[in-house]
């Protein structure tokens, strides 16, 4: 099997840009089976917005959300 972290929850995170392929995706709850893929709900996460008191800024769009 291999496990995937959800997307949206990486997305939103305060360490969307570090490497987290360390990370024990296999001890993580499951939120979802795919045949051969499990995708989890990580553990590490931390919001966007606790990140140094600072405003999340979306990569994508340049702005705040």
């Amino acid at each position: 099997m291999i496990h995937h972290p959800k997307g949206g929850r990486c997305s939103a995170c305060a360490k969307r840009l570090d490497d987290c392929s360390h990370l024990p995706f296999h001890t993580m709850p499951v939120h979802w089976h795919d045949g051969a893929d499990v995708v989890v709900i990580c553990t590490q996460f931390v919001p966007a917005t606790a990140e140094r008191g600072k405003p999340f800024l979306n990569p994508r769009r340049g702005r705040r959300v």
